[in-house]
């Protein structure tokens, strides 16, 4: 028990200032590591889901049934009713799972808009989102945890579906709030023969997921500017594969295609094109992007720039 307690100590010290409290009693007869497992599951799952000055109160108690516990969850005038256990190996990662989808009844209604079931990819929301946009996700204290976007909305229910594209796990109930649809970047790039060249973009995203269309003005070499329109792919790869791991649920699949004219020194102008593939790593309201592609110049008389180059590039998603 003294073990249990420290533990608890510790929790709390740790924990963020202005957090949610847990007070958990548990049967004296209940193992001290299933006792542990419970706190923290309850302390990652459940406690960034309520308000700074809430507390959640939980009582662990035996049941007739080995390695069977019952678990009563209150907060305020909400209660609910958990059996957990079985083995103790997979007893957190079970809790976890059960907390998040029953939890939501310890919440109560919500006028916002919020995560409210966990898909095999994302997420959904009871709710008619703007597809294409990105969604800042807030914890119960009102702290940014990540960002999703919403891919597409039922055709015959009010019901969004979204995916994860930055920050750390997620939970259900979690607040959502619009980010601008509009994100700059700037970004350097190197081509085969050793110009350096520097672009600014501006992108709003459409409502076709996962399409935004893009402006850009810069220069690819010296003495040769140029300004292009095009259009830009941003996938998420949580929509492929989950959002269990840290890196999956930060990183994109970018790809781009622009077209537009070039202007030279003295007085001259070329058509071109550029395709770009690339990867983006989510950081709050930044992205970092590395990538390669090929481009293509040419006035009436010859080629004016041509060949494969190397970008790297940061970018940011403005929030009202």
């Amino acid at each position: 028990m003294r073990q249990v307690l420290l533990l608890l100590g510790l929790l709390v010290l740790l924990s963020p200032l202005g957090a949610a409290t847990l007070a958990l009693d548990a049967d004296p007869t209940i193992d001290a590591k299933v006792v542990s497992l419970v706190e923290q599951a309850l302390l990652q799952s459940m406690l960034p889901r309520l308000a700074a000055d809430g507390q959640l109160d939980a009582r662990l108690e035996t049941t007739k049934v080995v390695q069977v516990y019952h678990l009563v969850l209150t907060y305020g005038e909400r209660s609910i009713f958990l059996d957990v256990g079985y083995e103790v190996e997979t007893l957190g990662e079970r809790l976890r799972g059960q907390l998040d989808q029953e939890g939501l009844a310890l919440l109560g209604e919500q006028e916002h808009p919020y995560l409210q079931y966990r898909l095999g990819s994302g997420f959904a929301s009871s709710c008619k989102l703007d597809v294409g946009h990105p969604y800042w996700v807030l914890d119960g204290q009102n702290q940014r945890l990540g960002q999703v976007v919403a891919t597409k909305n039922h055709a015959d229910k009010e019901l969004s579906f979204l995916s994860q594209r930055g920050g750390k796990s997620l939970g259900l109930g979690m607040q959502l709030v619009a980010m601008s649809p509009f994100s700059t970047a700037l970004s350097t790039s190197l081509d085969q023969a050793g110009h350096l060249g520097i672009d600014v973009r501006l992108s709003y995203a459409l409502a076709r997921y996962p399409f935004s269309l893009v402006a850009n003005v810069g220069y690819a070499q010296p003495g040769l500017s140029h300004v292009d329109l095009g259009l830009q792919s941003l996938i998420p790869l949580s929509h492929l594969f989950g959002t269990k791991y840290h890196l999956v649920r930060n990183l994109s699949l970018g790809a781009q295609a622009l077209v537009g004219i070039g202007f030279g020194l003295p007085a001259s102008f070329s058509l071109r094109s550029e395709g770009l593939l690339f990867l983006s790593y989510q950081l709050g309201p930044f992205a970092l992007m590395v990538g390669g592609g090929n481009r293509i110049g040419a006035d009436s008389l010859a080629l004016v720039e041509e060949g494969l180059f190397f970008s790297v590039g940061t970018a940011y998603t403005y929030t009202p």
